[in-house]
């Protein structure tokens, strides 16, 4: 096993000879698409026939069904060595046991994201407000409660996008208590409204992207904010999404719109 490791990733060239080879292709195809001269790729070939990665057949070479499933595992290790190099030390430091099992395993589909540090833990970051603006769709999760947070969400439901929020219990009290007018104004807006139990950690993911704020030690990190706009990560926040939409409760819009008065 690590044999196979060692030769797929020891140059770039070797891995970007098997990536070309998911479709069949001439020695000269690969050359021409390489941009290396066909006597650099033939030993490759050759090693790669022997390991059962690559057959011949009609048009050339390609991979083999196992060496397709190899490839594939392959740049998942580089997507997550990836990751772990950008912004491994977040990760690392802050506490991820709200992400499902199933999900952390599959973390490098956050590749290509980063780490944005706000001045001010209580100003709303202009990526995370330009993402909201410029998405027809919205879903989220929040332990946390943010005083304008009320009034955004309503006036992005208002302007006709479909946003479905997940509050833990405590936050959709306050809610209730402090917002009730913007609470029924949301849900006649089409907002969705559910509510959960417990999680340590506040995200979006929409059309646009996926942004997520998680806990360390000391409490929820307000100013550290992980951003990634790339197709794979918004598939996994929609996936983490579902996790928490299913040991969550609707709420009813009959309770939303008899606030009123209420203590």
């Amino acid at each position: 096993m690590f044999e196979y490791l060692r030769m797929l990733t020891t140059t770039p060239l070797k891995l970007r000879l098997l990536t070309e080879l998911r479709n069949a292709k001439s020695i000269t195809m690969l050359s021409r698409s390489l941009k290396v001269p066909r006597d650099t790729i033939k030993p490759h070939l050759r090693k790669f026939i022997g390991m059962n990665l690559v057959e011949k057949c009609r048009d050339g070479y390609k991979l083999t069904n196992l060496g397709y499933i190899a490839l594939e595992r392959i740049l998942e290790v580089e997507k997550l060595l990836n990751l772990i190099e950008d912004v491994g030390n977040f990760f690392n430091t802050h506490d991820i046991a709200s992400i499902p099992k199933e999900l952390r395993k599959e973390i490098h589909h956050l590749h290509g994201g980063c780490v944005v540090k706000k001045e001010s833990p209580y100003d709303l970051h202009d990526i995370w407000i330009d993402m909201l603006r410029n998405s027809k769709w919205i879903k989220g999760v929040s332990s946390i409660y943010h005083p304008k947070f009320p009034t955004l969400f309503t006036e992005l439901a208002e302007e006709g996008k479909d946003i479905h929020l997940i509050l833990t219990e405590d936050i959709f009290k306050r809610c209730k208590a402090e917002h009730s007018e913007l609470l029924r104004k949301f849900v006649n807006s089409g907002g969705k409204i559910h509510t959960c139990k417990e999680a340590r950690i506040a995200f979006i993911v929409a059309e646009k992207g996926f942004t997520m704020n998680l806990y360390t030690s000391e409490g929820y990190d307000a100013a550290n904010i992980f951003v990634c706009r790339n197709e794979n990560c918004i598939h996994w926040g929609l996936r983490l999404f579902s996790h928490f939409l299913e040991s969550s409760e609707e709420v009813d819009l009959w309770v939303c719109e008899n606030t009123h008065g209420e203590n």
